[in-house]
């Protein structure tokens, strides 16, 4: 049998901790990704109203297959994954993520001219 132990808490104490517990809640929820439907494959409308692209900008995107995409008979389908993995390829990296791989190159370089 559990025993249930009392502590007394203020009210600010109490607050604090429900503050802190909802933010934990809260952050692991919102950290999920969200998508606006279960759907694992979408059609060429789809993907333009969820990622914003213009028409011709989509069919320019297909024909010269840089997006990854199926053809279904006339019909583009878009896995919802990849398509998401190929909007992620060409992040532009933070100063800070630059700064680190400079210093990782430059302490490379002392390594190999101090021999």
């Amino acid at each position: 049998m559990d025993q249930i132990i009392l502590t007394p808490f203020t009210e600010e104490k109490l607050r604090n901790v429900i503050k802190e517990e909802l933010g934990n809640i809260l952050g692991s929820y919102l950290s999920q990704p969200v998508r606006e439907s279960g759907k694992q494959v979408l059609n060429f409308e789809e993907v333009r109203e969820r990622y914003g692209f213009s028409k011709s900008h989509l069919y320019n995107l297909t024909s010269k297959r840089l997006i990854p995409h199926s053809r279904r008979g006339k019909y583009l389908t878009f896995s919802v994954d990849q398509v998401e993995n190929w909007l992620l390829e060409n992040q532009i990296p933070t100063q800070e993520q630059i700064d680190k791989k400079a210093d990782e190159y430059l302490s490379k370089k002392e390594v190999l001219y101090a021999k």
